[in-house]
């Protein structure tokens, strides 16, 4: 399975990555905004299934950041209905 942040990594590269670089709330954002792109309206499920899987593997901070990720995917989907609804 791969993980996306800033681009893909393979769950080895994620791992050396992560063990110099502190996830940011843009990390959070962009990553949300990534995965609306490529997934659209399955984002959220596909979200929690990596998380899911990380949790599987005892990855406690892998887990909680995808958490965070669907939360900023729900965010940004509530944001664009709003703006939908404001235009028409």
């Amino acid at each position: 399975m791969r993980f996306y942040l800033n681009g893909t990594f393979t769950v080895r590269q994620y791992n050396r990555h992560m063990e110099h670089h502190t996830v940011t709330d843009a990390d959070i954002f962009r990553s949300a905004g990534n995965m609306i792109k490529r997934h659209g309206q399955e984002a959220v499920f596909v979200a929690d299934l990596r998380a899911n899987e990380l949790l599987g593997q005892g990855d406690m901070d892998g887990y909680r950041m995808w958490k965070r990720i669907i939360l900023v995917i729900g965010e940004l989907a509530i944001s664009d209905l709003s703006d939908e609804m404001l235009i028409h």
